[in-house]
């Protein structure tokens, strides 16, 4: 008895192959192969359109389509069905593109024998399936994190006017401004307000890293003077040295190159680290701060004396509310939030941060920043289904004399895999895009974009819909039809590049 029956699409321009293939599938004794055929690309689209597959198995060179772009049409408009892609040609590159960009097998045509086929058309539906429920899998995750997130953002948020009107009644009663009180009586309002204060910074830590993860961090990346920074550091933090008599030390070499970075972030990331050193660093023990360059990145080390973290507890020191137990502990605790700021704050900033350590000894954590070059290219990919405006707004971009690295696509899916592995700094995408709609392009680009901090610049002619966009996620928003000094300005303020012009007029305007 054959197993449920499986509808496969196949699209092939050649008769004998439709008719050996077919023989050779219908005759599959434990399967029950349904097969249609067409022989050109326009027919396969609209097949799909109106029918069901399981599987389309596609042959690349057909009298309306050649190659790659064969199979991306297909994928573009129908993701969700897998692709065994036929070819009389044994490509490995192809292959391996083919598979990247997401076809599910790749068949030689005249290898291998049925049971051959039969396994790769299984296999085929099998690793889809898998594949569309880890992504629905991932996605329920995202949104129940997103959910935590708000959830925890907004009771924070709840908590803090409460809080704040407590914390300034027990400071009334502790200043005796409504009447005296005993030694006693004083001691144990210290200690109210003491908590006070640790539950305040508390709630203001997890508001900061709600902000961070929701990719709602406001971050101003511009040329920086880390030389000068650090150096305000060592006079704000040696008095606070002093009470533990510990030694701070700042080592910065001469001719320190500029850094490109928000300074505001870069404060927040030395204030915990020296913050943690000092704190787990004993009496008479010694903080160092040194800076060098590496290529194109400045490090920052900050160095202590304490007792060190244990090695298997390295890797999980980033994570939020982790805190290790140094041995040299009570009365060291912290939030358990800082580190995660810290390293999540790096990340925004182009750097990376690392830790190490020796139990005894102490501990160095290190982060690097990109030194700030004013040749250095900003990456921009355009993302627009009508190849006249892509034109359009490459040849405004070739003929300003802005710095840019300038990529594009027709196709909003082709995107999400150019955006990771491109890592823009701007991403200019049309709301309206044929195979798939701009508000999921833009949720998915918004998560990708956390990683590196992309802006995202919305274009529509659809007015009214500029003002819902940014609401979900957009940095900016551009009606259309819109002129070239329009865009770059746009562009200009979203990178924090100098006042440009375009050097060329052009006739064409976005639509």
């Amino acid at each position: 008895m054959k197993s449920k029956r499986i509808n496969i699409l196949l699209v092939e321009d050649n008769p004998d192959e439709v008719v050996l293939i077919k023989e050779q599938l219908l005759h599959t004794k434990d399967t029950n192969f349904n097969i249609a055929s067409v022989g050109r690309l326009d027919a396969a689209l609209s097949w799909l359109a109106e029918s069901q597959a399981e599987v389309v198995m596609l042959d690349l060179i057909l009298p309306d389509s050649r190659g790659l772009e064969t199979f991306r049409k297909v994928y573009g408009r129908f993701p969700e069905i897998p692709i065994i892609v036929l070819t009389c040609v044994g490509d490995e590159a192809l292959a391996s593109q083919l598979v990247k960009e997401g076809a599910q097998d790749y068949l030689i045509k005249g290898q291998g024998d049925i049971g051959a086929l039969v396994h790769a058309l299984r296999y085929a539906i099998e690793r889809h399936s898998a594949k569309k429920n880890s992504q629905e899998a991932l996605k329920r995750l995202r949104e129940l994190n997103e959910t935590k997130s708000q959830f925890v953002a907004e009771v924070s948020h709840e908590i803090r006017t409460p809080l704040a009107i407590i914390r300034e009644f027990v400071s009334l009663v502790r200043d005796e401004t409504v009447g005296p009180l005993n030694e006693k009586q004083c001691k144990c309002l210290d200690a109210a307000l003491r908590n006070c204060d640790k539950l305040t910074d508390l709630i203001s830590r997890i508001l900061d890293l709600a902000r961070i993860e929701a990719g709602k961090a406001e971050l101003h990346r511009t040329k920086a003077d880390l030389t000068s920074l650090l150096m305000q550091f060592r006079n704000d933090f040696t008095p606070v040295c002093q009470t533990k008599k510990q030694t701070l030390v700042l080592d910065v070499p001469d001719n320190l190159p500029m850094a490109h970075c928000d300074v505001t972030s870069v404060h927040n990331i030395l204030t915990n680290l020296i913050g943690n050193a000092h704190k787990f660093t004993p009496e008479k023990g010694t903080l160092r701060i040194r800076t060098k360059e590496e290529g194109r990145f400045l490090r920052i080390d900050v160095e202590d004396t304490g007792p060190g973290i244990p090695r298997d507890s390295l890797e999980k020191i980033f994570e939020a509310f982790v805190q290790i137990d140094r041995k040299d502990g009570p009365g060291t605790k912290g939030t358990g939030l800082g580190l995660k700021i810290a390293k999540s704050l790096v990340e925004l900033n182009g750097g990376c941060i690392s830790v190490d350590s020796t139990i005894g000894k102490g501990s160095c954590f290190s982060f690097t920043l990109p030194v700030y070059d004013k040749e250095l290219p900003s990456r921009i990919l355009i993302v627009d289904d009508e190849e006249l405006v892509v034109r359009m707004i490459e040849k405004v971009l070739r003929y300003s004399d802005l710095k840019l690295e300038v990529k594009s696509t027709l196709s909003g899916l082709d995107s999400l895999i150019i955006a990771g592995e491109f890592k823009p700094n701007l991403i200019i995408l049309d709301m309206h895009l044929a195979e798939v709609g701009g508000e999921q392009v833009l949720l998915s680009l918004r998560q990708q974009s956390r990683q590196h901090n992309s802006k995202v610049l919305i274009i529509s002619g659809d007015v009214h819909s500029l003002t819902e966009v940014v609401r979900d996620g957009a940095d900016e928003v551009l009606a259309k039809p819109f002129t070239p000094n329009d865009l770059l300005d746009k562009i200009r303020i979203l990178l924090n590049l100098e006042p440009k012009t375009y050097l060329e007029p052009i006739e064409e305007k976005g639509r």
